[in-house]
């Protein structure tokens, strides 16, 4: 989804409002990248809660941080992939 779409859908402020939060997220987990929970052990998939109704699901592979997933977790967990 783009900063457009997001803007449409959630208003500027709640957007602007995301993509620090988001950005926010991604910068510590560059510094902690075990940060996150499991979530899927077998697979070495993390999450992280950005805000009250999305998660972010990642995996640490060598010296990279891979981003999977953003998830609304307003649509239940069985619903993640992960």
């Amino acid at each position: 989804m783009s900063l457009l779409t997001w803007k449409r859908e959630w208003g500027s402020l709640v957007a602007q409002s995301f993509l620090k939060r988001t950005n926010d997220i991604i910068e510590l987990l560059s510094e902690y990248p075990y940060l996150g929970t499991k979530e899927n052990p077998k697979k070495s998939i993390r999450g992280f809660l950005l805000t009250k109704h999305n998660r972010l699901f990642y995996i640490v592979a060598d010296d990279q941080i891979i981003l999977l997933n953003f998830f609304d977790t307003r649509s239940g967990p069985k619903r993640a992939k992960y």
